[in-house]
């Protein structure tokens, strides 16, 4: 049932987006930065306005976004070094260990999975895992050719931090919104979960199995199956446990993020490892997601 309900649905929009990829083209970029700016802090905005978490749920699930992000950060720059890989290539598997598709993959599945509650949850780690891509990540694939200025620069001009913030003050201060202004938010905010699955399909229609199959095939198990163990120990140590713990552990196991690859393009790090990485580690979560699901949903 779990494959019926969430794999499957989630697959086929996938799927959907990379058919309409290979017959149409399209700017990956361009519709990223749609969900990004607009789609997404609607949609977190909406949730957390409607099913308000208050701030000590907000901190604590940041700072686990930030723990386990760091963690893999570890993994991949103790392992890289033991394998003696060139900084291009270092700074690229770390880019695709670290970094998990939490909103284009991770929402649907959450929303199957768990519905609206979990959902609530879901897209503030998505808020926070976008925040480390922004500076984590733009330093790592900086870094790969020296060019460590950019690292800081767009952090504060996400719109999904000020989405947080204004949810957070208009639901505990019990503002009521007209509905001319939520109904519309609203709706965006339903566009952001079909909209960003369909462009991981469409990113993915450009990618192709090809380099060193060896690293693609490490990073895969530790974004599939490393991570998720490590989340199981790190959840409890920051308090959670019964909705939150399953849906932070799920989103934990994504593959890897789909942004690796536009980071790794746009600072000349070894964009062709990223895109398979991305592809491989995709295809073999409907295997590993089924068996999480199965364990936390039943």
């Amino acid at each position: 049932m779990v494959i019926l309900q969430v794999i499957l649905p989630t697959f086929l929009i996938v799927g959907t987006g990379y058919l309409v990829g290979r017959v149409e083209r399209f700017d990956p970029r361009t519709l990223s930065n749609l969900t990004i700016y607009v789609l997404t802090p609607s949609l977190v905005f909406h949730r957390l306005y409607v099913s308000p978490l208050d701030l000590t749920s907000l901190g604590r699930i940041f700072l686990y976004a930030v723990a386990i992000i760091l963690v893999m950060f570890v993994v991949a720059q103790v392992s890289g070094r033991l394998l003696q890989l060139d900084q291009v290539n270092l700074s690229t598997f770390t880019l695709t260990v670290a970094l998990f598709n939490a909103g284009n993959m991770g929402l649907p599945v959450i929303l199957f999975g768990f519905g609206e509650d979990g959902l609530s949850i879901a897209v503030v780690l998505v808020v926070s895992h976008i925040l480390m891509t922004n500076t984590l990540g733009v330093f790592l694939a900086a870094r790969a050719r020296g060019n460590r200025a950019e690292a800081l620069k767009q952090v504060f001009l996400l719109p999904g931090l000020y989405a947080i913030a204004l949810a957070f003050v208009l639901g505990q201060g019990g503002v009521v919104l007209p509905k001319a202004i939520l109904e519309p938010v609203q709706l965006l905010g339903n566009a952001a979960i079909p909209v960003s699955t369909l462009i991981l399909g469409i990113q993915l229609s450009g990618s192709r199995i090809e380099g060193d199959l060896r690293l693609t095939g490490l990073a895969s198990a530790f974004r599939l199956l490393l991570a998720p163990a490590l989340a199981a120990v790190l959840l409890p140590v920051f308090g959670f446990h019964g909705l939150a713990y399953r849906v932070l552990l799920v989103q934990s196991a994504m593959p890897s993020a789909v942004y690796s690859v536009i980071l790794s393009s746009k600072f000349d790090a070894n964009a062709s490892l990223a895109s398979t990485t991305v592809l491989v580690s995709t295809l073999l979560s409907a295997l590993t997601l089924s068996g999480l699901l199965l364990l936390t949903i039943g």
